[in-house]
């Protein structure tokens, strides 16, 4: 009980632990490959048998988990962002509660996928930005950031597959398949004799298929928005996956090229040979001043003697 207590506040109060930068790069890195690995599962639900696929829906809330409770512990600006931390996380599990209630009730009560559009929306907007500004605080490019940069691709993705899917739910034949030259909608095969049929039970593979070829504006045609939301779902995504990739690798092309430059400029330094303080001279300046300075072995030069005169 009191670990649960524990986690629990700890998802409404503020960061208290001391910034450390590399502390705070490993925990970065260990992020990304968390959400790499959670975006990975998400797709590959879907590309599981028939029977198996009715668990896609539920690997949305595995991406959600690790955003609020891997991206919702770093502080970007830790002493001014307690707040947002708090308000981050908890949009987060109200997020989650709302994907819960949507996939298990029946597809005849359409509004219960309302809430989770506007939520899911807001909460995915948020976390594209503060996974942007994360990796724009990285120094160094390893594979680690690269997986950063790739989840987030993958999770802008999973996002529009959702946000279609809930829209297909809720006005359903937003989007028609071109099946022998006709329009079919995704889900006609799927809701014939079964009126009482549940949203988890439902298969949003072509959804998901359709959003990850409207985000990578590759676009076959076997799938077409008909009404004027859906077109308007569709073209939004269209804009941000392109928007996505050039500011990503804006920022990792410039820490590259930082990072080659240091390196040029270090090996440089190494190649350079010692000089002395006088120009074209090669021995060291310690070398020279042994040389000019006088040893004890040399005899010191004799005192001038002056003759004495004689008396008779």
């Amino acid at each position: 009980m009191r670990p649960l207590l524990y986690r629990i506040l700890r998802l409404v109060l503020p960061v208290t632990r001391p910034f450390s930068h590399t502390s705070q790069a490993h925990k970065r890195h260990r992020f990304y490959f968390q959400l790499l690995l959670s975006c990975l599962v998400a797709l590959l639900a879907y590309a599981m048998p028939r029977h198996l696929r009715n668990f896609g829906p539920f690997s949305y809330s595995l991406v959600l988990l690790v955003l609020v409770f891997r991206l919702g512990a770093f502080s970007i600006t830790p002493s001014t962002e307690h707040w947002l931390l708090r308000a981050y996380r908890l949009i987060g599990l109200a997020t989650f509660a709302s994907q819960l209630f949507w996939s298990f009730t029946p597809l005849v009560h359409r509004g219960t996928g309302l809430p989770l559009l506007v939520l899911w929306s807001t909460f995915a907007a948020w976390s594209t930005l503060r996974l942007v500004r994360l990796l724009a605080m990285e120094v160094r490019v390893n594979g680690r950031v690269l997986m950063g940069a790739v989840a987030g691709y993958l999770m802008i993705g999973i996002t529009a597959g959702l946000l279609l899917a809930v829209l297909e739910t809720i006005h359903p034949g937003s989007f028609q398949a071109t099946e022998t030259n006709r329009l079919s909608g995704l889900l006609d095969a799927q809701l014939a004799g079964q009126p009482g049929v549940k949203v988890w039970q439902l298969d949003f593979e072509r959804l998901t298929y359709f959003a990850f070829t409207t985000v990578t504006t590759v676009g076959y045609g076997d799938i077409t928005p008909t009404t004027p939301q859906a077109q308007m779902l569709s073209m939004m995504f269209a804009i941000i996956g392109p928007i996505y990739i050039a500011v990503v690798m804006g920022v990792l092309i410039s820490r590259l090229t930082v990072q080659t430059t240091e390196s040029m400029e270090l090996a440089r330094e190494h190649s350079r040979p010692l000089t002395g303080p006088d120009q074209g001279s090669s021995e060291p300046a310690s070398l020279e001043r042994t040389r000019s300075a006088p040893t004890s072995s040399e005899p010191a030069p004799a005192e001038p003697t002056t003759s004495q005169p004689t008396t008779s």
